[in-house]
């Protein structure tokens, strides 16, 4: 969806409702006239989804602190604590 210079969110929300032909688009309607029934006062916003640059060098670093932590896990290396695993509490 592209706006235009007349930038409204609720004309662009009923637009890609319409869009949707199916039973998903009745659902979309039927929970937007919940929300309002709820709320009529509710301002509708659009959230920008476009793709944004990646930083490459987080990424692989995030990638391979990942596998180190996962092939220490399976050789058992990481403590419990790093694993989420909390200690049981004694029951005697």
């Amino acid at each position: 969806m592209t706006a235009g210079p007349s930038f409204n969110p609720s004309e662009l929300v009923d637009k890609h409702i319409a869009d949707v032909a199916d039973w998903r688009g009745k659902m979309l309607a039927h929970l937007r006239k919940t929300i309002h029934d709820a709320d009529p006062e509710i301002i509708e916003e659009l959230i920008s989804t476009r793709a944004t640059a990646i930083n490459e060098c987080a990424l692989k670093n995030l990638i391979h602190a990942a596998m180190a932590f996962n092939l220490a896990r399976l050789k058992g290396k990481t403590s419990a604590g790093a694993r989420g695993i909390r200690a049981k509490a004694d029951t005697k």
